[in-house]
């Protein structure tokens, strides 16, 4: 990406981290532990200054700690909220029992998988 969706993406991801009231130190220190990352001090910065924007599982990651779309974060909408249901019960969650109930779903859909026989192998015999 070019240096202009790195300053967008440095100007909304600051603005964002300062509107939680949050140091750089502590946003890394939550998503650190939310999203099960190792993100370095030197990461945010890098950020924030528009050296570098992350990786998009990371950016995807810090829409969902930020409750944005990456669209907002990269500068390409200019809406706030991302594409959700105004009534959803998981905005009313913190971030971790977010990422706690993202992954609660994940586990459903593969046991939905695994009770349906869908994308899984069949070992048994053929007669």
């Amino acid at each position: 990406m070019g240096t202009y969706q790195n300053k967008f993406f440095a100007t909304r991801f600051q603005k964002l981290r300062t509107e939680m009231g949050l140091t750089q130190e502590e946003l890394l220190a939550q998503f650190n532990k939310i999203f099960h990352r190792a993100l370095t001090a030197a990461a945010i910065s890098q950020y924030e200054n528009a050296k570098r924007i992350p990786e998009i599982s990371t950016l995807i990651d810090f829409a969902s700690f930020f409750k944005v779309s990456v669209d907002y974060l990269l500068g390409v909408d200019t809406k706030i909220e991302p594409n959700k249901k105004e009534d959803s019960k998981i905005d009313e969650l913190s971030p971790e029992s977010q990422q706690k109930a993202i992954e609660y779903i994940e586990m459903l859909k593969t046991l939905e998988e695994v009770e349906t026989g869908k994308n899984c192998i069949d070992f048994r015999e053929k007669a």
